[in-house]
């Protein structure tokens, strides 16, 4: 049988560079997951109080970080509904209008998911720091016509 080998000087160095904290910046990204989630109230509760959310995982589509992956949340709490969902849904370009009604927030789901997936927007990336650690945020959205070649960081041209 042969040996199986493994050079951890080559994983560790992969492992930094997929998973180093990506520079602050505007990125073009593609939404590649849009699924819901229990929030941990609900969790803790049989679902009998808080709200759930949508679990964001977007792709970098461009520039030397193509690939990448960053996530984001989306809360439908409603004190949050139109800074999240409100706002970000039509970046993507989905354009919700009128009274829908839903039975539940599968349905509310159900009904979105498919419009989003795949679209195209610009993340707008900053560094949080919490407990000694740096991580990458998604502070928020911008349209790709909104924002010139010009105005994009080096980095993702």
């Amino acid at each position: 049988m042969k040996p199986i080998v493994f050079d951890w000087d080559a994983i560790e160095k992969e492992a930094d560079e997929r998973f180093s904290t990506l520079p602050e910046g505007t990125y073009e990204v593609a939404m590649t997951r849009f699924e819901l989630k229990p929030s941990k109230e609900m969790l803790q509760t049989s679902g009998q109080s808080g709200f759930p959310y949508f679990n964001i995982e977007l792709t970098i589509q461009s520039g030397e970080f193509k690939g990448r992956k960053l996530w984001d949340l989306w809360s439908l709490h409603p004190n949050a509904l139109s800074f999240g969902i409100g706002r970000n849904l039509p970046i993507f370009g989905v354009v919700l209008s009128g009274t829908a009604e839903y039975e539940s927030y599968e349905e509310l789901a159900a009904d979105i998911s498919p419009k989003v997936l795949n679209q195209r927007a610009l993340a707008i990336v900053y560094h949080d720091t919490y407990g000694g650690r740096t991580t990458e945020k998604v502070q928020g959205y911008a349209s790709q016509e909104s924002i010139t070649t010009e105005t994009r960081p080096r980095s993702v041209l």
